[in-house]
């Protein structure tokens, strides 16, 4: 991120995605199906971004930065990848940051996209059927099914 303050580029759009359930992937199926998970959104967000341009952030969040892109043109992008990623059966929150002229304050733009992405995670959860407590009671109720 460090990078991106003394580029000089005057459109910088920074995308971070936060992948939802990993938890309770991980707790349910195993960690390998949890990697397998990341290993889809990584390969998602580089194939709509460019590899050069997205990490791994931590344990569950990846970043892109991209450079001299419309914003409209990054927002299709990042609802091709969520629908990507859907069909999938694994769901992300995002959050995005434009800084469009002058210096860039790489840190500003991060925590101005994670405002955003908790607020999408916020909103993912507060839907009844994707709240944590929903899918480990439907879980449940599915093993004692068995």
């Amino acid at each position: 991120m460090r990078r991106i303050s003394s580029t000089g580029r005057k459109n910088v759009i920074c995308i971070l995605a936060d992948v939802n359930g990993l938890h309770e992937k991980n707790n349910q199926e195993g960690h390998a199906a949890g990697d397998v998970m990341l290993q889809a959104v990584a390969v998602a967000m580089a194939e709509a971004f460019g590899r050069e341009n997205t990490f791994r952030f931590g344990g569950d969040e990846f970043v892109s930065i991209v450079f001299d892109t419309p914003r409209s043109d990054i927002e299709k992008r990042v609802e091709a990848v969520k629908k990507k990623l859907e069909d999938m059966g694994y769901f992300v929150s995002y959050g995005m940051a434009e800084k469009l002229t002058g210096g860039i304050n790489s840190d500003r733009m991060l925590m101005e996209a994670e405002k955003q992405m908790r607020e999408a995670k916020a909103c993912f959860y507060s839907n009844p059927e994707n709240s944590r407590c929903a899918r480990l009671s439907e879980n449940v109720n599915k093993s004692e099914t068995l």
